[in-house]
């Protein structure tokens, strides 16, 4: 992780802790059967979030490269 991932991690955290928490709303994907469909809820989620380290990250060998046209 880069030093500005973890500042962001650092702060989401924060709001967590404190229960400012909200998933944004999206008019394509619903976040809660999403949730369900990895087999956890919206509550344990930000558990997980809360346990979340530098050491969790992983760089993916093979990164999705955005085409631009036009």
């Amino acid at each position: 992780m880069n030093a500005s991932q973890i500042k962001l991690l650092a702060k989401m955290k924060k709001l967590i802790t404190i229960n400012k928490r909200k998933f944004a709303v999206r008019k394509d994907k619903d976040y809660v059967e999403e949730l369900l469909e990895l087999g956890i809820t919206e509550t344990e989620t930000w558990g997980y979030i809360l346990s979340l380290n530098a050491n969790f990250y992983y760089t993916d060998p093979k990164p999705y490269l955005c085409k631009i046209t036009g």
